[in-house]
């Protein structure tokens, strides 16, 4: 599986400090294999592979736990 991300900043600084963040996240995300983050001006784009196994690990470990509701009083 291929994510792409391609997202626009408003000055080529913001762009960089948004490029940045990714290298962060995809660095922490390191079992991926790695992400490409490239800047271009005020565009970022993310390039991330990650396995089949390793995309149902990670969407696995996402899913949202029920939560119980509480009850309401009028």
């Amino acid at each position: 599986m291929t994510i792409a991300l391609t997202t626009t900043a408003d000055t080529d600084k913001d762009a960089q400090g948004v490029a940045e963040v990714m290298k962060f996240l995809s660095g922490m995300m390191a079992q991926t294999g790695g992400a490409m983050v490239e800047q271009n001006g005020v565009l970022v784009h993310m390039t991330m592979s990650l396995s089949e196994q390793q995309a149902e690990q990670w969407f696995s470990s996402q899913q949202a736990k029920p939560k119980k509701l509480a009850a309401l009083s009028n």
